[in-house]
């Protein structure tokens, strides 16, 4: 199975992981004369384990993660999990061809809708626009060929499953309840984060956390958990741990460094006082 180059933006860097698997995974697509498709000689299904029946003289692929015959359109999702590989194709109705066009990996809209591929997901609405993730953007990639002076933001922006609309942030095809679309963004691997609260991202799921001071909020570092208010650290909020001597221990180098930038009403330099004392 041939992809459409034009689906796929010069600049976009195919051997990043996600966006070499999926892209391999169309390759390794055949389109059987009994009006299959099959993987490693497994033939498609959707969720429910139907064997999806396509024309195979017009079946074609559109984007990478949209595909069509005379009849229909379908969305291809893939599932990595357990060091085992899943394929489902699912039916999208009522698509208008004419004007369909892919807005990145996983992304398309016509004239009238958009849509997420994996699933056959159907958003209400139009103009999507790319994520900016500012955490990927600024991460470094390694590997003995990969020149890290380039921008790789248009890579990571084209493969990501979150994308924002004229009033939701849509994350896997589904809008992100309660997310403030005009302030959404990812400083941090784990965490991202809107005007009103964090959301924890771990694997294929985003969900909020409530509390955090937004105003007091701040990341020492993107790479790990030096992520905290002046209350107490983002592990309290998130997964109800107390603040303890650890998390003293754990931070004092950062909130030593900036003694003079930040505010005594942190936790820590509160601690410290206290401490001190004894």
């Amino acid at each position: 199975m041939k992809i459409p180059t034009n689906t796929i933006p010069k600049n976009v860097i195919q051997t990043l992981f996600r966006v070499h698997t999926q892209l391999g995974t169309i390759k390794k697509m055949v389109v059987e004369k009994n009006d299959t498709v099959t993987i490693n000689g497994k033939p498609l299904t959707n969720t429910k384990k139907d064997i999806i029946q396509i024309d195979s003289n017009s079946f074609r692929c559109l984007s990478p993660s949209f595909f069509c015959d005379i009849n229909n359109v379908y969305g291809l999702k893939y599932i990595l999990k357990s060091n085992s590989e899943k394929f489902y194709l699912s039916m999208i109705k009522g698509v208008d061809l004419a004007s369909f066009k892919s807005i990145n990996m996983y992304y398309a809209q016509d004239k009238n809708r958009s849509y997420y591929g994996p699933g056959g997901k159907i958003i209400k609405e139009i103009g999507l626009q790319l994520f900016n993730d500012d955490y990927s953007n600024n991460k470094k990639i390694s590997g003995s060929n990969v020149d890290n002076s380039r921008d790789y933001s248009s890579t990571y922006s084209w493969s990501s499953n979150i994308i924002l609309g004229k009033n939701n942030v849509y994350f896997n095809g589904k809008i992100l309840k309660g997310a403030d679309v005009s302030t959404f963004k990812r400083p941090h691997r784990s965490y991202l984060i809107d005007k009103n609260r964090v959301y924890v991202k771990n694997g294929p799921s985003i969900r909020p956390t409530e509390g955090v001071d937004m105003n007091s909020l701040i990341f020492f570092k993107s790479e790990s958990y030096y992520c905290t208010d002046k209350f107490q650290p983002l592990d309290c909020y998130v997964y109800g741990n107390k603040l303890s001597q650890n998390h003293f221990n754990f931070f004092k180098p950062y909130f030593e460094a900036q003694r003079n930038q930040l505010s005594n009403d942190y936790w820590w330099y509160k601690m410290e006082k206290r401490f001190t004392k004894k």
